[in-house]
């Protein structure tokens, strides 16, 4: 079961741990607490603002701490960062977007950052991978107990129980590796010795009869 509405904490350090989330990816503020749905990034509270000014069609923009979080866009945040996004744009030729020094960024640097056809780019590549994720989910999920596949059962069911069946001449029937360690417990060791003898003595009486 997932956990939805809640950010876990595993997840918000599994966040906070990946690689340039220790700043805000506008400004370089430090210990950024806000965040970009869209693009898994980090940013602080004065940038969150001008991300939040250009619409949730081009940047959800959430409160690590503050808001609800769904499954999916923890394991956006997850799968993104804001290194990684920056790497994007300079390998598509936008390295100096991110290139300014200055701690203050207009509205306009926002724009030309995230709302062009390489950030659409990336946003989608970024939905598709969180979308099939499946290593970290660990980190969102209560741990569950594996059951016995059905298709398994059935093929158990169909084979004898099990591989390997011994005779039981008591009951005079076949049983598997799991029942017989039923039969060491409930007849002990000499119980489980004189079935074996008694299916020799068997065998060798319908040799000579």
């Amino acid at each position: 079961m997932a956990y939805d509405n809640k950010m876990t904490p595993s997840a918000l350090e599994s966040i906070r741990l990946i690689k340039g989330n220790d700043q805000c990816i506008d400004c370089s503020h430090p210990h950024p607490d806000w965040a970009s749905v869209t693009f898994g990034t980090l940013f602080c509270i004065d940038c969150s603002g001008k991300h939040r000014s250009l619409g949730v069609h081009i940047d959800f923009v959430r409160s690590l701490v503050m808001d609800s979080w769904e499954s999916k866009q923890i394991l956006q945040m997850i799968h993104g960062g804001n290194d990684a996004y920056k790497e994007f744009l300079k390998m598509n030729g936008l390295a100096h977007l991110f290139g300014s020094t200055s701690t203050i960024v207009t509205r306009e640097e926002i724009i030309a950052r995230y709302d062009s056809s390489v950030a659409r780019e990336y946003k989608e590549s970024l939905k598709k991978r969180a979308l099939g994720l499946s290593g970290n989910s660990i980190l969102l999920e209560e741990p569950t107990v594996e059951k016995e596949s059905s298709a398994s059962k059935t093929n158990r069911v169909m084979t004898g129980f099990g591989s390997d069946p011994t005779y039981d001449p008591k009951t005079g029937r076949f049983i598997d590796q799991s029942s017989r360690s039923d039969l060491l417990t409930n007849g002990g060791i000499v119980g489980a010795t004189v079935a074996v003898v008694a299916v020799v003595g068997y065998a060798i009486f319908k040799h000579y009869a």
